[in-house]
């Protein structure tokens, strides 16, 4: 028989029994920070147990940061919210007590991509909820996730939230009709190698443009198109869609993590970045892309999805007027 057993900090394990009844001893939780706890589950023959041992914190005693920290509480409706923090911030992470059904259940917060953030540390609250600390660690995008999984261990909804460091070199970079914020279509190359060079470091790559005369310079997933010494435009598309349409999930994170205005970003649904722009800015150009007029004439943001479906990620952005897809 499997029994699943709460230790201080709330995180499930499971210990196999050859016996009906269970006695347990758990050893007393430490100080603030993390101890160590032992559970003693003893079978029926004497002197044998099966022991787990694991750093845990006490309930709701520490585990926490000072008031006006960024912090997100994870959502099983969709979209699942965000939030966005520079590198070197904490995050409190929360899993309200709604999440859990009854006091079988047991959550932990994954993190899906852990190149962006760590955990810290996490405790468990009263009425079955959790709170954790993330550290941002490095730019990128991590998603997290909290199954409830009861003692019929059938699963229950996910509780997700995700998590978009950015990195202080970005700071002003905006994905926009007319450039990127601290460099603008129609300014000179050599004047935007210099601005984006200091921001992003050398170009990951320099090659021909898709049209004639023309030059793209690669910072990552960012390509930047020059034609006659002058900026024409730029595209942000993730490095791995190589064709047009592809319904393969878009790898995270981004590099580098940028958004536009309003907050789109690849990998966005459909639903949610229309919901930050007019509702006359959807279109079925390239079957389904969200379109804003720039200040200069010809300049353009253009958001495409390739597809009118509401849950449909965001897999390209480009802006200004560059020569075709290049």
């Amino acid at each position: 028989m499997a029994y699943r057993l709460r230790g201080c900090s709330g995180r499930r394990f499971i210990a196999v029994l050859s016996i009906a009844t269970v006695g347990v001893a758990v050893g007393a939780c430490g100080s603030a920070g993390s101890s160590t706890s032992t559970t003693t589950v003893p079978t029926k023959r004497p002197g044998v147990a099966k022991l787990a041992t694991k750093k845990t914190a006490p309930i709701g005693s520490s585990c926490s940061l000072s008031a006006g920290s960024p912090s997100l509480t994870l959502s099983d409706m969709s979209p699942a919210p965000g939030v966005t923090v520079p590198v070197g911030a904490r995050i409190v992470v929360s899993i309200p007590s709604a999440a859990q059904a009854g006091p079988e259940e047991d959550t932990d917060v994954h993190i899906v991509n852990d190149l962006a953030v760590k955990e810290e540390c996490s405790v468990s609250l009263p009425n079955h909820g959790r709170r954790t600390i993330l550290l941002a660690i490095s730019p990128g995008t991590s998603g997290l996730s909290a199954t409830i999984t009861p003692s019929t261990d059938t699963a229950m909804p996910e509780w997700l939230g995700t998590v978009d460091v950015t990195d202080s070199a970005l700071e002003g970079m905006t994905l926009g009709p007319d450039g990127l914020g601290i460099v603008t279509v129609g300014d000179s190359q050599e004047s935007v190698m210099t601005i984006m060079t200091k921001a992003l470091g050398a170009p990951t790559a320099t090659v021909g443009g898709g049209c004639l005369d023309r030059i793209e310079v690669h910072w990552g997933d960012l390509s930047l198109e020059f034609h006659s010494g002058t900026l024409d435009g730029y595209r942000y598309l993730n490095g791995a869609q190589t064709l047009m349409g592809s319904k393969a999930p878009i790898p995270m994170p981004n590099t580098p993590l940028l958004r536009t205005a309003t907050g789109a970003t690849l990998g966005m649904p459909l639903a949610k970045v229309r919901a930050l722009y007019p509702p006359d800015a959807f279109s079925l150009e390239h079957d389904g892309s969200i379109s804003l007029a720039g200040t200069t004439p010809g300049d353009r943001l253009l958001l495409s999805f390739f597809a009118t479906n509401p849950t449909t990620p965001l897999w390209e952005i480009k802006g200004g007027a560059p020569c075709g897809d290049f």
